[in-house]
């Protein structure tokens, strides 16, 4: 099963009877290797050895580019026979390397696609980057969250608890199959209660097994007179933001800041003139540490 989890992946040992052999392909770079005629990285891999770490290497038949693991600097290479590295992965897998989350190309294959392994490899989980919530416009409670790869990923149940303890299936959000890409997902309560707020995702496979992330907890609070709006709505060239005492970051749709600054008033007009038109999240954080975000327009 390919599990959901927020720490560094501890992939265990699997047992090889036989010698194999690892496709690599989607990389589409053909360096000079060794200082010979150029060599297609993709392509197939036979068992070259097994290192001082119990991990096997594989090579491409004419020995000019190898899949090994680099023991010095922790992390698995496809490299040449100089040492001439073209593709990294950091994830430490055993006996053999990971299938995804290899680099985009390094030196020679620098520009190039990060390829995909196939064989005999170690198949990486779903992997969750992040799983945060906060309140959106001072009634709801936004959840977002990230993965850097994905395998036979169906979705994600959003589950949502009162007390930690019962939980209540509340939303569903589609997943990406599989993938070596990061992906950004994210889900609106509309209707959380005025109190503590327990949310967790339920990573679901397509076969049906399924594993559950960490707890998010947001606590929603009365409206009180720091209620969070802006007026108006859509923007054009400036904009009055109330109840924004604290310190300000809007992003825009790809969660990038595209500005900063520190409101001290009750009531501020913010100008947005060298805003592009689209759509945008102000984000306040409080002097108590607690964030507050707001959608806008930009026209």
């Amino acid at each position: 099963m390919k599990k959901v989890i927020l720490t560094i992946l501890t992939i265990f040992s699997l047992s090889y009877l036989s010698l194999g052999q690892v496709t690599v392909s989607g990389s589409t770079c053909n360096p000079s290797a060794c200082f010979g005629p150029p060599t297609a990285v993709d392509g197939m891999y036979t068992f070259g050895g097994t290192d001082g770490t119990g991990r096997n290497s594989y090579n491409n038949g004419g020995g000019t580019i190898e899949i090994g693991f680099n023991s010095g600097s922790g992390q698995w290479e496809i490299r040449d026979c100089i040492g001439s590295v073209y593709y990294t992965n950091t994830n430490q897998t055993t006996p053999n390397p990971p299938n995804i989350n290899w680099s985009a190309g390094v030196g020679s294959c620098g520009g190039f696609p990060a390829p995909t392994l196939s064989g005999d490899v170690v198949n990486l989980p779903v992997v969750l980057v992040y799983f945060s919530g906060e309140i959106l416009n001072s009634k709801e409670v936004y959840l977002k969250w990230q993965t850097a790869s994905e395998e036979n990923n169906h979705g994600f149940e959003i589950e949502h608890s009162q007390d930690g303890k019962d939980w209540k299936n509340i939303g569903f959000v589609e997943g990406n199959g599989t993938t070596i890409e990061v992906q950004e997902y994210s889900y609106t309560d509309e209707q959380p209660v005025i109190a503590d707020n327990y949310y967790r995702l339920k990573q679901i496979d397509y076969d049906g097994q399924y594993e559950y992330s960490e707890i998010v907890t947001v606590t929603m609070k009365p409206w009180s007179n720091e209620t969070l709006t802006i007026f108006p709505n859509p923007v054009k060239e400036h904009f009055t933001l109330q109840g924004g005492v604290g310190q300000v970051i809007i992003y825009n749709t790809l969660g990038q800041p595209v500005r900063e600054l520190r409101v001290n008033n009750e009531q501020a007009a913010i100008p947005t003139s060298s805003l592009a038109q689209g759509h945008y999240l102000l984000q306040v954080t409080r002097a108590d540490g607690s964030l507050e975000s707001v959608r806008f327009v930009k026209q």
